[in-house]
């Protein structure tokens, strides 16, 4: 599970060079492209779902209204857990604020087959427990803490809206531990709203269909490669069971627990 990331830039990319590649596009910098203009030119696959926001509150007006509501709750952005934070105030800005611009947008993405990739686990860590880690941010109040998650459960509204409208959607680790990190995601996919089939694919099958290499790999087909993790207890009875005992077969071995 893995994803190539490209940065995109206004001089060199081309309708051409946007054919089966990943863009991390939609960051604040208004240096760079937005989801909507690296669409026209034939890009498909995005990197993570916090970055749907930005494509929404494009005018000065919406830049500075969200700044201002993150800045009255949460101080200065002035730490990476801040910035991070800031991606889920948006979120609660465009529900607040332009619901039918974001039912457009999704529209449009479904309609372009548009992929992106999760990556939740690095936003949901800055201010809350994992199954295995502590938040970042020691710094939250109750409050704070608690309007963190409100938002962070419209994102993942947000996110099962795009995947009832079609669009698929990637799993992504986005940061070291990523084996944990991917365990972390699908217990929040879960937890958000997304049943433990639709948690597989989103690890599996819909990764491997992005990367135009389903033939090879992401589901349980002859003549396929199979790597497999098999759980001790069945996740699809609890989901928590994701990040209980499990087994690993690589390339036809079963790796012992020393080796990973």
């Amino acid at each position: 599970m893995f994803s190539i990331l490209f940065l995109g830039s206004k001089k060199r990319m081309t309708s051409s060079s946007a054919r089966g590649i990943y863009g991390h596009i939609g960051d604040l910098s208004p240096d760079y492209l937005t989801i909507p203009q690296t669409l026209t030119i034939g890009l498909r696959n995005y990197e993570h779902i916090a970055a749907i926001p930005s494509a929404i509150i494009q005018s000065a007006a919406d830049k500075s209204q969200v700044e201002k509501q993150f800045k009255t709750h949460f101080g200065e952005m002035d730490t990476e857990a801040k910035y991070l934070e800031f991606f889920l105030e948006q979120f609660r800005f465009v529900k607040e604020n332009k619901l039918p611009e974001l039912e457009v947008f999704i529209a449009e993405l479904a309609l372009k087959k548009a992929t992106f990739c999760s990556t939740i686990h690095r936003l949901y860590e800055q201010f809350h427990p994992t199954y295995y880690s502590l938040p970042n941010d020691t710094s939250l109040s109750l409050a704070q803490t608690n309007r963190c998650l409100e938002s962070f459960q419209i994102m993942m509204q947000c996110m099962k809206m795009m995947q009832d409208k079609g669009l698929e959607i990637r799993l992504g680790s986005d940061g070291a531990n990523g084996g944990r990190i991917n365990i972390s995601e699908l217990i929040l996919l879960c937890k958000y709203g997304f049943s433990v089939a639709d948690a597989f694919k989103i690890a599996t099958i819909n990764g491997a269909k992005a990367m135009k290499i389903e033939d090879q790999v992401g589901s349980l087909e002859t003549g396929k490669q199979v790597n497999l993790l098999i759980w001790d207890k069945d996740p699809f009875a609890d989901y928590t069971n994701f990040s209980l005992g499990k087994t690993i077969i690589k390339d036809g071995q079963i790796l012992n627990k020393a080796m990973w």
